[in-house]
């Protein structure tokens, strides 16, 4: 999946923006404090890669009456869905995708289509058996047998000729794996450690996803699950017991050992062999070592699409590389390397670049159309300003 644009309602001071490009790259500009770091934060979101609090949700102030916080939370996106994602979910090309959190839920993905109009149509996959034999049988339908997957297979195939609706509805877990990897650096006040960490997660996510891994890694994924699953029947055994006014209860562990990489603190000496305490050091060391990481991470993300198209592997994901003010405590020659690196990312085929910045350096170097001004307004909300062209 490749994301174009996005648009946020009820994130922090973000009360509702709308079209955000995603491009090569899209530059975020304006004062401090002036929503930058929310739209990269509820980019965050939208992929997965930010756990929504209370405090990141707006907060509202109604006439006459208390304040809160706003709910739900969401941001949708504008995806380009790539043949294969197509053939998988039939979807169409071009998709509308959310990730919305109600205030007292989890956080859920989910898409904006066609939809059976009768309820009972949706997630028949989940259902009982007897509460599949139940609805094939009024809506008169023949199963090719008695299982439970003839039963579905029968319901869905009825559920697509039915009467149909355009709502929200839950993303297939498919789609939600080919959503675009985000490697998100930070620019004043982020840590040599927090780069490393960026850049090697990005490898650690690779290495998952090689074939001669991903054979052992699922056999220990499915074995965990195997055994998650005998504790779960009994655990669903014990509550029907004790609550009998439930006929069905179930619950379907999943496992992925996706997220597993952890942190890798960096340790630097000088040529005689002394440590260096970088919580210590100046900004402009900590700058630096993080201006070599990216230009690593730049050369890893180039051999990367190189040896896929060399493997003819299914067509990569979007990786979206977000930087946050990452000019800041460098001198102009340092800074002349960060606009040479975020423009060689530019320049591959599945990588988009956000960019927070004051830099005129940086803002002067792209297309008018893809320069995205954010200021607060009177009543402390974020206002989107663009220009479709020089004038």
């Amino acid at each position: 999946m490749y994301l174009t644009r996005f648009s946020v309602c009820g994130f922090r001071s973000l009360a509702l923006v709308e079209n955000i490009p995603v491009s090569s790259p899209t530059i975020l500009a304006g004062r401090n404090d002036g929503g930058k770091s929310a739209v990269l934060t509820a980019l965050a979101f939208l992929l997965g890669e930010h756990r929504l609090t209370d405090e990141d949700r707006t907060y509202v102030q109604l006439e006459g009456a208390a304040g809160g916080r706003c709910s739900p939370t969401w941001v949708e996106g504008v995806f380009a869905l790539d043949a294969g994602e197509q053939a998988v979910t039939a979807l169409p090309q071009t998709a509308r995708i959310r990730r919305i959190a109600e205030e007292g839920q989890t956080a859920r993905w989910e898409y904006f289509g066609s939809r059976p109009a009768d309820s009972r149509l949706h997630d028949v996959g989940r259902m009982l058996k007897g509460e599949l034999a139940e609805l094939a049988a009024e809506f008169s339908l023949t199963p090719a047998g008695s299982l439970k997957e003839d039963l579905v297979q029968a319901l869905n195939a009825y559920a697509a000729t039915a009467p149909q609706v355009e709502q929200w509805q839950p993303l297939a877990k498919e789609l939600q794996e080919r959503l675009p990897r985000l490697l998100s650096f930070g620019g004043r006040d982020e840590s040599p450690d927090a780069a490393v960490r960026t850049a090697l997660n990005s490898c650690y996510e690779t290495y998952l996803e090689d074939e001669t891994l991903q054979g052992r890694v699922r056999e220990i994924e499915a074995e965990v699950t195997q055994r998650l699953e005998k504790e779960a029947d009994s655990l669903c055994q014990h509550i029907r017991r004790h609550c009998g006014e439930f006929v069905g209860v179930q619950v379907k562990p999943e496992v992925s050992f996706k997220g597993g990489f952890k942190r890798a603190p960096l340790e630097v000496s000088k040529a005689d062999g002394e440590p260096v305490d970088l919580t210590r050091s100046g900004q402009g060391s900590n700058r630096r070592i993080a201006l070599a990481v990216w230009e690593w991470t730049s050369n890893l993300l180039e051999s990367s699409e190189l040896t896929a198209g060399e493997r003819g592997e299914q067509e990569p994901t979007q990786t979206i590389v977000v930087y946050d003010e990452p000019d800041t405590h460098l001198d102009y020659r340092h800074q002349r390397t960060v606009m040479d690196i975020i423009r060689k990312q530019c320049t591959l085929p599945h990588v988009s670049v956000v960019v927070a910045t004051h830099s005129m350096n940086l803002i002067d170097g792209v297309d008018i159309a893809d320069v995205v001004h954010l200021r607060l307004s009177e009543s402390g909300r974020t206002i989107v300003e663009r220009l479709a062209d020089e004038s």
